[in-house]
């Protein structure tokens, strides 16, 4: 139950993707916490209507995990895992920013150069 207002709360200030595929960044709840992640890749299982999501965990450091889950728990459903609460959800990464005055064709930007460091500076 504490994990279904956590993704409640999200969803004001994050847009989620209905559907999930291998590339899309997640956000994958936890009893732990709510972490970012990367979809390494997602197969079939054996058992019909199952599939087996390979995702990486965008930590430090970066943890692979694998999952065998049914579409409705790739795409927000809390489920449990040795009985305790989950869930997985892809983020919507928006193409560009509402708050830029300019077009869509207009793009401005600033390349910065970085240089090394020198010794004893």
């Amino acid at each position: 139950m504490l994990l279904k207002k956590k993704l409640q709360d999200i969803k004001k200030y994050i847009s989620l993707k209905n559907t999930t595929y291998t590339g899309d960044i997640l956000l994958v709840g936890t009893p732990d916490g709510i972490y970012y992640a990367t979809v390494r890749d997602i197969k079939p299982d054996l058992k019909k209507n199952w599939y087996i999501v390979r995702f990486t965990l965008l930590v430090l450091p970066p943890v692979e995990l694998t999952w065998t889950l049914r579409e409705p728990q790739m795409c927000g459903e809390i489920f449990t895992l040795n009985g305790e609460e989950h869930f997985m959800t892809a983020i919507e990464l928006e193409s560009g920013s509402t708050n830029n005055p300019s077009s869509d064709h207009e793009q401005s930007g600033k390349v910065l150069q970085f240089q090394q460091k020198k010794q004893g500076a």
